[in-house]
């Protein structure tokens, strides 16, 4: 049971790992091109900086939308979830607003940041950072650093796909160990880490 439950745990994580760095990486390669014209052009007044990344920002969704299609399908059936509409859609959904929210945090620091480079580093260090406090990697984070996962989008992203997924599954205990005994089957929601469990959940 452990170990399907760490992997099924993993594999979320991982994943947004992924999809937290490559729109976000993105975003920052295609700033760089347009810093010239966006400055030009704000600079007479024909639009302000605000309504240039509003407008970017809405143009990339549906394209953002795509690319988690495409990542949820493999995985999902790869990962072997359990099939239910339930948890296609909240998986779904968690994976393509995670990553329009990374695509968006790239262009916010690009804007923030003389150069790409520049960019690239401060996106490095705050993408590691709330990935680090998401409540995957340390489980038992100090009373002082807990605040970093409280502003994590990826906190709430990973507690909201892997709480739906448990709440319709269920494990069977392969050894017998403490509280389990070999076959026993145990519902999926008495399983859920702690940390992944913050009561956003849609389920």
């Amino acid at each position: 049971v452990e170990t399907g439950v760490q992997d099924r745990v993993a594999s979320v994580w991982f994943g947004m790992a992924v999809l937290s760095f490559t729109p976000s990486f993105s975003a920052v390669v295609a700033w760089d091109k347009d810093r010239v014209v966006l400055r030009r052009e704000s600079g007479q007044a024909m639009y302000s900086v605000l309504s240039w990344f509003t407008a970017r920002s809405i143009i990339n969704i549906p394209v953002q939308c795509v690319q988690a299609l495409l990542y949820c399908v493999i995985a999902y059936f790869m990962v072997g979830y359990t099939i239910t509409w339930d948890n296609c859609l909240v998986f779904y959904a968690g994976y393509a607003l995670f990553q329009i929210t990374s695509e968006s945090i790239g262009l916010m620091t690009a804007a923030v940041t003389p150069t790409a480079a520049y960019a690239t580093l401060a996106l490095t260090f705050v993408l590691l950072i709330l990935l680090s406090f998401s409540g995957f990697l340390v489980s038992s984070i100090p009373v002082y650093f807990q605040w970093v996962g409280k502003i994590s989008y990826l906190t709430y992203a990973l507690s909201a796909i892997v709480v739906q997924i448990f709440n319709n599954t269920e494990f069977v205990c392969e050894t017998a160990t403490a509280g389990c005994v070999e076959g026993q089957t145990i519902p999926g929601e008495m399983l859920i880490p702690p940390a992944a469990d913050n009561g956003i959940s849609p389920g």
